[in-house]
């Protein structure tokens, strides 16, 4: 059988909701990056810097509330949540309809009937999770670049991209963590909520770290922070945080093959 048809197949049943996303994101993007020149250096900033110290802490600290700069503007009204927010929503949907979805459809079971390995299946299921996310990624790169040029943005592309995979990175994260749910339980509604209360939690544990100065050090259990809690966009990659969320995308990856090749399929 060809190589990597499994993926191409679920790529093209995926391809008119991808080519959607693709649109929504970038001129969503597009239209934040191009409010730069109306919130720099206004009024805006000053009325900021009124908000409750606690607010503040929530959401990152002072320094999240930097508008001055097109790193500090990026960081604040897409890369702190809604950019991560908006592709983890891709990726748990792609996972979860991902094995259990498929098993709930009754076409996995076709699927596993051509000369197949378990294995296969999970490993071009995950190539075609990870192409979505990442081609959603650049398109998201592309879209701030395209417009930061022309607001005079004064962001590097290597630290948009850098950023931007921190979001492909969690993304990800998310979308094989429900895979996994998925091949334990063979329901598309857990793995959706496991996927979800992972992101969710993520975020909680930041924010509340950011409030409790006891619970700073927890900071380092989210994957959300090892993300975007390091703010590439100012301090360039983060080469020990990306490489940690590789790491636990590869444990959930095993993990979901090894659950998958011994999950009786039988409903």
């Amino acid at each position: 059988m060809n190589a990597l048809l499994v993926t191409e197949r679920a790529l093209r049943d995926r391809g008119r909701g991808l080519t959607g996303w693709a649109l929504g994101i970038a001129a969503y993007v597009a239209l934040m990056t191009s409010f730069y020149p109306s919130v720099h250096g206004s009024e805006f900033q000053r009325a900021i810097a009124n908000y409750p110290k606690e607010l503040k802490a929530f959401f990152g600290g002072a320094q999240s509330f930097d508008f001055s700069t097109g790193a500090g503007y990026l960081n604040v009204e897409l890369f702190s949540l809604v950019v991560p927010a908006l592709l983890v929503i891709v990726a748990i949907g792609y996972g979860a309809s991902t094995l259990a979805g498929e098993q709930e459809a009754g076409t996995l079971d076709l699927l596993l009937s051509c000369p197949l390995t378990r294995r296969r299946v999970v490993c071009e299921k995950a190539v075609g999770l990870v192409s979505t996310i990442f081609v959603l990624s650049l398109v998201t790169a592309i879209a701030i670049l395209l417009t930061g040029a022309f607001v005079g943005l004064g962001v590097s592309a290597d630290r948009v991209l850098i950023a931007c995979m921190g979001t492909a990175l969690i993304a990800t994260l998310c979308g094989l963590v429900g895979m996994l749910a998925g091949a334990l339980t063979m329901s598309r509604a857990a793995a959706i909520g496991a996927a979800t209360v992972l992101f969710a939690a993520s975020y909680l544990v930041v924010g509340l770290a950011g409030l409790v100065s006891w619970l700073r050090p927890l900071r380092v259990i989210s994957p959300l922070y090892h993300a975007t809690g390091t703010q590439p966009l100012r301090h360039g990659l983060p080469v020990a945080n990306y490489l940690i969320l590789l790491g636990l995308c590869a444990l959930a990856f095993v993990a979901t093959m090894i659950v998958f090749e011994h999950r009786n399929l039988r409903r």
